[in-house]
């Protein structure tokens, strides 16, 4: 389908779950990913070896890490729910300058959101300036229409460095930076117990099961 119309501007959306199948032996999820992560090889190398990569963006983002069975108890996946995979492959030669090099180098490690990628990808589709420069200027009323003020243009602007959670609109119980943070362990461990037991309860009922009762610690008045 890609090679069909040669000329033709393209966007296409690749969405897999590699990574959901929660119902394998722990110690073989990983296989899985890796298996994935051949394929994905393979695809950046047959892209970029095209004579079109130079005129191409290539986003590779992640959701999530695990969240169903035992997984989300274990800190490591904790921190993967706050630190979703962002990866953009932009040619040197994009536009036919590289004025937005020094940007997109700046904002690596930075603290961004799906909404800065829209606002990039907004800008990536605007009219450009004939001599390969920035973005034109265009008065026209709702242009912008849609784009966050909070967002930013990945390959235009920096995003700050002193950048917080609630200056990117992240809610608290997804926000990667710790001294933001009162819900991570221990304290985790209590509320996301909490949660499984109100979700195998509700399971239970509706299979006409018992009543799933949570693990105690002796000395606490919290579940775990």
């Amino acid at each position: 389908i890609w090679n069909t119309y040669p000329d033709t501007p393209k966007f296409a959306f690749l969405n897999s779950l590699a990574a959901h199948d929660y119902s394998v032996d722990l110690a073989y999820q990983s296989l899985g990913i890796e298996a994935y992560d051949e394929y994905l090889s393979d695809f950046l190398k047959e892209m970029l070896q095209r004579p079109d990569a130079n005129n191409t963006i290539i986003v590779l983002r992640s959701d999530h890490g695990l969240q169903g069975g035992p997984s989300p108890i274990d800190f490591s996946t904790q921190v993967e729910h706050m630190y979703p995979f962002n990866n953009l492959i932009v040619p040197n030669t994009f536009r036919g300058s590289s004025w937005w090099i020094e940007n997109l180098f700046s904002n690596q490690d930075k603290l961004v959101t799906g909404y800065d990628l829209y606002n990039t990808l907004r800008g990536i589709l605007a009219p450009r300036l004939k001599d390969g420069g920035g973005p034109a200027k265009l008065n026209i009323n709702g242009y912008n229409s849609g784009i966050p003020g909070w967002s930013y243009d990945l390959l235009a602007q920096k995003v700050p460095e002193d950048r917080t959670c609630e200056d990117a609109k992240i809610p608290v119980e997804f926000c990667p930076c710790m001294e933001e943070r009162t819900d991570l362990m221990p304290h985790f461990y209590v509320g996301h117990a909490e949660k499984l037991s109100e979700r195998q309860n509700i399971t239970l009922k509706r299979n006409g099961g018992g009543k799933f009762e949570p693990l105690m610690v002796p000395g606490r008045k919290k579940q775990l």
